[in-house]
Formats: structure tokens, sequence, C-alpha cells
């Protein structure tokens, strides 16, 4: 296990701090996952909105070759895209599920919630080579379409929302060509997560805890608001203590072990398919 700290992005959204676990310098990828960036917890100034402009086109931003997992803990996103145009509103506790496959624009509008709070963090998926080029989807999904486990103890309390892959005879609802496995946890107090063997994936050789808030303890090691715990093996049991009310992220996958190289928005296998990618952009094609 290592301790990796986060490199601070603020202002990718306007007003809004923001921090990116990886790519960093400490950390170029977590294979099968190749970025995760949290924007907030931010208080908004009154009135605070990110136009997504009426015009629609040339206020979206292409991807190819990757999909995203975007979860609005706190605020609201109109999502517009070249495939659909509209999608339903992402509000608190929603998850989109983006497949940007051979080439998709997408944007939209951003405000805060009726506390003035914006909370947000955005994970790319990268997808193996066979599936680079698929079909865009995008995939929307509420709160309330997202199951949860609670666990209780002597000290407090945990809600754990299996977004992706399988808790025990719990799956989550969004689907990737990755094999992942993505939960989001909140704590009341202080409480200890404990996932055994038969709940763990023995084929995801790297799991990460990402702190959104609060501290863990984890192999009697501190970590803290914003820092994860990064191991590159697969795992035979998982145990941390969350403290001070925290809220994390966990996420685990196997590698998909091809060539990753990064243009700006778009991730593919060599610098050829990037250029065609821009190239492909540039021409309107998506």
């Amino acid at each position: 296990m290592r301790i990796i700290d986060h490199q601070r992005i603020d202002g990718v959204i306007p007003n809004a701090r923001g921090q990116r676990a990886f790519p960093t310098t400490s950390l170029s990828h977590f294979d099968p996952f190749v970025m995760l960036d949290h924007i907030g917890p931010s208080i908004m100034p009154d009135g605070w909105k990110l136009d997504g402009g009426t015009d629609i086109k040339p206020h979206l931003h292409p991807h190819r070759g990757f999909e995203t997992i975007t979860f609005m803990f706190a605020g609201n996103m109109h999502h517009r895209d070249s495939k659909f145009t509209e999608r339903p509103l992402l509000t608190n506790g929603s998850v989109q599920q983006m497949n940007a496959g051979s080439g998709i624009r997408h944007g939209g509008d951003m405000w805060a919630d009726n506390n003035q709070q914006f909370n947000e963090i955005q994970l790319w998926v990268n997808s193996p080579a066979k599936h680079k080029m698929s079909e865009p989807s995008v995939h929307n999904v509420n709160d309330n379409e997202i199951p949860n486990i609670v666990q209780k103890s002597i000290n407090g309390a945990a809600n754990l929302r299996v977004v992706a892959g399988t808790l025990g005879e719990i799956t989550g609802p969004i689907k990737t060509f990755a094999n992942i496995r993505v939960i989001h946890g909140k704590v009341t107090n202080s409480h200890e997560i404990k996932l055994s063997s038969s709940q763990l994936e023995s084929t995801h050789n790297r799991t990460m805890l990402y702190l959104l808030s609060g501290s863990a303890t984890i192999q009697k090691i501190r970590v803290n608001q914003f820092q994860s715990a990064a191991f590159e093996e697969p795992l035979s049991e998982l145990n941390f203590t969350m403290h001070d009310d925290g809220e994390f992220l966990l996420i685990s996958g196997q590698s998909i072990d091809e060539p990753i190289v990064y243009g700006g928005p778009f991730i593919m296998n060599t610098e050829e398919e990037i250029a065609q990618a821009y190239q492909d952009s540039s021409k309107g094609y998506f």
C-alpha cells in the first residue's frame, strides 16, 4: 500500500476548489482508471451558474476511447451532448456513465444545490482497444436507483452505495467495458469497514480508497481528506476504519494491460490514434 497525495486543480469549475488524485507526478494512472478529479466541496456564490450556452455545439468538448463516471454529490448538472442532445437532470446523489467510444462531445449547465453547495467527482475509466471505437452512450442513474447497504456498530454506522460491480448479492447499475467495482460510502462518527475474500474480486489487481472528507486508518496508517490509499496487487481482505463522519470512494478493477496514451480529452493506445482523434474532431465527425 502507498499513500497518494492530491494535486490542486482549483478553478477547473469557476469558483470551486478542486483536487486531482491522478494523473499526477506521483501516479500517472491506475489502470483501468486513468483520471480521478474531485471538484468541491465548495460553497458557491449566490446565483452561481456555469452556463453551457444556448448555442450548444461550440460549448461542448470532445472525448474518445474511454468512459466517464460522474458523481454529483451536491449540485446540479443539465448534461448536453452531440449524440442525444439532452439528458435528465443530474442532482444530489445522481451518477452518470458516459461511453465516449468512437467520439462524442458533451457539456452543459451546472449550478449549486439549495444549500449553495457543489461537490462532484469525475472518474475516467479506460476502455480496452477492441471497445475504444464502440457506439457512444449516456446513462443517468438517480440516487434512488443505486442500491445501498447499511452497516451499524457501537461507535457509528456506514451507508455503502454500490455504484458499479457487485458487493455480496448486490449489483450496481453502472456497467463499463472494463472490469471494475465502485462503492461510495458515508460514515456516521467512526466505523470499521471489513471486506473479506468472498466480498473482493479476485481478478482485481488495483484498489484505491479516496477520501472526500474525514479521515481513515488503514494498516495502522492515517489517511487524510483528499488523500488516497492505493493497492497494486490482488487483496485477500480489506479492513479500514473511517473517522470524523467521513465520506469515501472505493474503486477497484482489473488492469487492461494495454498501452495508455493521453491526448488531452482522448485516451487511446498509440500517438497515431490520438492524432486521428484530433483530426476527426476538427472535421466535425463527432
